[in-house]
């Protein structure tokens, strides 16, 4: 279930409490060390030390919060995992629900990649749950614009075949799991063109990749049908 546009909002506001804590805890201290506001809201000698305790409690918080959530937000290489919120792509075209041919060209506009990613194009099965490498995508990095030339949208035409474009960051070890499987593919395809050459028919395909990294994070999709 896609979360509320109003959840989307507050995200930053959560994101950076670890930050309000240490900058609240700095105030707090400051405030009482200097005995507060004089004439206005003054701190007597008495509770100063309570409230510069308790801003170095805040720093303390804060502090280990930003360690925690650094550590656990870590791939295997080090490098940060990506958030969809701060990592917003975009698919200009083809449209959502297009129908489309076998192969189309597709446009839009992505961010700058993380350290460690690479924008990816893939091709998603809606009703399956999976995806798989197809396409070669080109971004300029000046202008974050992106291009993909005969998009392979695959599936039957006339039969209402539902698939996906679909725009990923993908980290070091979802490269390696999206090689993998299309140097495995190249393989398979020579077998199912000699199936066919023999019998007639294609065997069974490969299904979509249902395994993934976690250093791979879908940032944008549209929901394509065939002629």
């Amino acid at each position: 279930m896609p979360d509320a546009e109003w959840t989307k909002g507050l995200w930053p506001m959560f994101y950076k409490f670890p930050h309000m804590l240490v900058g609240i805890g700095v105030v707090v201290s400051v405030f009482g060390g200097i005995g507060g506001y004089p004439g206005k809201l003054p701190v007597p000698d008495s509770e100063k030390l309570h409230f510069v305790l308790g801003g170095f409690v805040l720093v303390g918080v804060g502090v280990a919060l930003y360690v925690w959530e650094s550590w656990r937000g870590r791939d295997a290489q080090g490098y940060s995992i990506p958030n969809v919120a701060h990592y917003k792509a975009e698919i200009h075209f083809p449209l959502q629900n297009a129908l489309v041919a076998a192969l189309t060209d597709a446009s839009g506009t992505v961010p700058k990649a993380p350290p460690g990613y690479v924008w990816r194009v893939l091709r998603g099965y809606p009703g399956l749950g999976g995806v798989i490498p197809q396409g070669n995508l080109d971004v300029d990095d000046a202008t974050g614009r992106w291009r993909v030339v005969n998009f392979d949208v695959g599936g039957d035409p006339g039969r209402n075949d539902r698939r996906s474009l679909e725009i990923w960051l993908v980290g070091e070890d979802g490269r390696a799991l999206l090689a993998c499987w299309e140097n495995d593919h190249l393989v398979h395809r020579k077998a199912m063109e000699q199936i066919k050459a023999a019998t007639g028919r294609y065997g069974e395909w490969l299904g979509p990749i249902k395994t993934f990294t976690k250093d791979m994070v879908r940032c944008a999709k549209v929901d394509l049908v065939r002629l």
